[in-house]
């Protein structure tokens, strides 16, 4: 914590308030291009509140199976997360942790993301340290 100056909002000083990672910043973006970027807060949870989700497995893998409105899914694996050395949150109690682009104004070092198991999906906060699972989202071209 002692040496964040970038998306800090008090922290030895030093405050940019920004509520959003910028492309350079972003794994989607940097991996894929700029048709690419990881959701933000609203879009997972317009996932959440608008689509049904189903825990299934698909090809030896469990997760959800997330269905819109219009018919259309996605699965999201629940690949459970990293800390340290360790991968947490895999096996038998699943877990699946996708991080949002968007930063959580109040404490510099955690940023939202998408929470879901077998029980249910929701919003949380975590680290910005841990190793989470990135489901990019693409930009429309104009």
């Amino acid at each position: 914590m002692d040496g964040i100056t970038k998306y800090s909002y008090g922290v030895n000083g030093f405050a940019d308030f920004k509520s959003e990672l910028e492309p350079e910043d972003d794994v989607a973006y940097v991996h894929w291009g700029p048709s690419w970027r990881m959701p933000t807060l609203a879009q997972q949870d317009e996932l959440r509140e608008h689509c049904t989700w189903t825990w299934t497995t698909l090809n030896g893998v469990n997760g959800c199976l997330v269905t819109g409105p219009n018919g259309n899914s996605i699965f999201l694996p629940a690949a459970g997360y990293r800390w340290r050395e360790m991968l947490l949150g895999v096996g038998e109690d699943s877990d699946g942790i996708n991080w949002s682009r968007s930063l959580n104004l109040e404490l510099s070092e955690v940023a939202y993301c998408l929470y879901f198991n077998s029980d249910n999906s929701g919003r949380s906060c975590n680290d910005r340290s841990l190793g989470l699972t990135v489901r990019a989202v693409r930009v429309t071209q104009n």
